[in-house]
């Protein structure tokens, strides 16, 4: 059970969404120092967010309705504050000052939907009455996450890629810049319209 667990959770994190999106969007205008502060990020809020689900906050954040959706609204701004920020220096050479700020705080609030996919994991394995075994599979999970993470930062800032980057980057930059702008768009719109069916 715990190896289709992390199987799962593996596939989850290879398939892109925010975090992904985050990775592949920073890494190529930052510096190793920068990318481990992203990678740093992302797994803190992966911490964050399955320790939330594993002791039960979940059931108290779905009392407050509004806390996943406003959440999942800044996590998405930020992601379009990134996606504007790629756009205007995509023109910029590799090695001139970036008008990109890496923020580990980015890697952390980018998404806060997690809650929902460690709430469904949980309810599949965790146990309220082993501690143990919930703690090695946190600490699994937890590593997992990191080491995917860094190996995609790793793969995507090769030198060949990074060449690759240099030749095309006007290309790639306004691709992800495009990417970047859409999918957190249509995030913020579906959360707000959640909002507001909540609340008016």
């Amino acid at each position: 059970m715990l190896f289709n667990i992390l199987i799962l959770h593996l596939l989850a994190l290879i398939s892109p969404g925010p975090d992904f999106l985050y990775v592949a969007a920073t890494v190529l205008n930052s510096t190793k120092k920068e990318q481990l502060k992203v990678v740093l990020g992302i797994t803190t809020g992966i911490v964050f967010w399955s320790l939330v689900s594993l002791l039960g906050l979940s059931l108290m954040i779905q009392k407050f309705a509004w806390f996943i959706p406003v959440l999942s609204i800044l996590g998405g701004a930020y992601l379009l504050y990134l996606a504007i920020q790629i756009y205007k220096s995509r023109k910029e050479k590799l090695g001139e000052q970036s008008k990109i700020k890496i923020s580990f705080w980015g890697g952390v609030i980018t998404n806060p939907k997690a809650i929902i996919y460690f709430s469904s994991i949980f309810s599949i394995y965790a146990s309220k009455n082993n501690l143990q075994r919930n703690l090695v599979l946190l600490i699994l999970m937890w590593s997992l996450s990191f080491f995917w993470f860094l190996f995609l930062s790793i793969l995507l800032s090769h030198k060949k890629n990074i060449h690759l980057y240099q030749k095309k980057k006007i290309c790639i930059d306004t691709i992800i810049s495009l990417a970047l702008l859409i999918l957190p768009s249509i995030l913020i719109i579906n959360q707000t319209f959640l909002l507001y069916e909540k609340y008016y």
